[in-house]
């Protein structure tokens, strides 16, 4: 499984991804490709090609479905930066 490291700033609500280490560079181009299929497809979520992040809009809707679409497409996530509480939310238990 690839871990995804979100990296979170606030003021706009926005981050930039990484992906673990341990992935080749020969694999790197292709599971970045599936990674930014999944992000498009997130709605509320806007790609600023000039910072190179993505903002997040109405956050309380879109980052549990963020985390799940990452979950279901076989990501391992990892929050660093200014978390915010939303993801805390997806993290606690029902």
């Amino acid at each position: 499984m690839t871990t995804v490291i979100l990296n979170w700033t606030r003021d706009p609500l926005t981050f930039k991804f990484a992906l673990d280490e341990e992935i080749r560079n020969s694999e790197y181009g292709v599971i970045q490709r599936g990674l930014i299929q999944v992000l498009r497809s997130i709605p509320n979520l806007t790609f600023s090609y000039r910072e190179a992040r993505f903002e997040i809009a109405l956050a309380d809707r879109t980052i549990p479905f963020m985390v799940n679409a990452l979950s279901v497409a076989g990501y391992t996530v990892l929050h660093k930066g200014d978390i915010p509480a939303e993801i805390e939310q997806v993290n606690r238990p029902n």
